[in-house]
């Protein structure tokens, strides 16, 4: 399906586009196509605060646009691939030595069994 249908059924029923779409399976390219779509939509959007911003300032439009491309459309992506890639190796290597996969909150604030909360004072005797 196009993706200019598949955004306007998210509207009306995103529950279905997305099954649909983790139905396919892990695919690179359309993955690669969604970020790359999501950094255009990104620096469309940037077009009106730029144009303000050099009228304020006096400068030429094209030097804030061509920062933004630059920083949007080039640079954004990679940056997403790296994070990706240190996600990827951060598990692998934490199934490597054994840890269990789950949240990072779950290590800092750890469940309480019943019986940690319960357990009554220890009381030592008194020589």
């Amino acid at each position: 399906m196009a993706v200019t249908r598949d955004l306007v059924e998210a509207h009306l029923r995103p529950r279905r586009v997305m099954a649909r779409l983790l139905g396919m399976g892990q695919r690179e390219d359309r993955a690669f196509a969604m970020l790359m779509g999501g950094c255009v939509i990104l620096f469309m959007a940037q077009w009106p605060y730029r144009a303000r911003q050099a009228h304020l300032t006096g400068e030429t439009l094209t030097d804030y646009i061509q920062h933004d491309a630059l920083g949007l459309i080039f640079l954004l992506p990679l940056i997403a691939y790296g994070f990706a890639a240190l996600l990827r190796l951060t598990t692998r290597c934490s199934n490597l030595y054994g840890w269990r996969s789950r949240p990072i909150a779950w290590h800092y604030f750890g469940r309480r069994t019943s019986r940690s909360t319960s357990r009554s004072p220890t009381v030592y005797p008194v020589a």
